[in-house]
């Protein structure tokens, strides 16, 4: 489920600018990952079931996910490393 679009990004949380065509695969992703965060419940109860300023907050956090993929693209990690990066621990 998409919880914004671009109009939304660009006008209301004025986001980093991100390309015509990246913002749907972005968007996508952004919110996909709002929903594993909240462990699905948007979904089950159902976005407009939610309080005005819950949704709001779900905009937002959405928005805040989309900007962070325009900044740091799709293959980052959790932990905020890019794929390939690898590190060593001890010796």
């Amino acid at each position: 489920m998409s919880y914004i679009d671009e109009k939304y990004y660009k006008d209301d949380y004025m986001g980093e600018p991100v390309e015509k065509a990246d913002f749907p695969r972005f968007e996508k992703r952004a919110s996909e990952a709002v929903d594993q965060m909240t462990s699905y419940q948007i979904v089950k109860i159902g976005i407009d079931n939610l309080a005005d300023h819950s949704k709001e907050l779900i905009k937002k956090a959405t928005a805040a996910q989309v900007e962070y993929y325009q900044e740091n693209g799709l293959d980052v990690n959790v932990n905020g490393s890019s794929q390939g990066d690898s590190f060593s621990v001890g010796k």
